[in-house]
């Protein structure tokens, strides 16, 4: 995963904005879950999911919930799609 460029205050927003989107995540009971977020001239998808969805990868496993943004492309006009390369951890919760 390649992280992207962004301003500290668009960062912060981003964090802000995710731990909203964590107590949606949490009244949903899902165990992965994607928010939007538009500003002028870009957009970012933020996926929150529970560590136990992708399964055990290691064998020093830690049950965790995750927060990685992705910087979509496009436009507001034309639409957003999400860069599946182009994305940043903003946090990580141990269950």
């Amino acid at each position: 995963m390649t992280k992207f460029e962004i301003s500290k205050e668009n960062l912060e927003d981003l964090q802000r904005y995710s731990l909203e989107c964590f107590d949606e995540y949490k009244k949903s009971q899902e165990c992965d879950s994607w928010f939007g977020v538009e500003y002028e001239t870009t957009a970012y998808d933020i996926n929150i999911f529970d560590t136990d969805y992708y399964g055990n990868r290691t064998n020093h496993y830690i049950p965790m919930i995750c927060c990685v943004a992705y910087q979509c492309d496009g436009s507001k006009e034309e639409g957003w799609e999400a860069n599946w390369s182009n994305g940043k951890i903003l946090w990580e919760k141990k269950k």
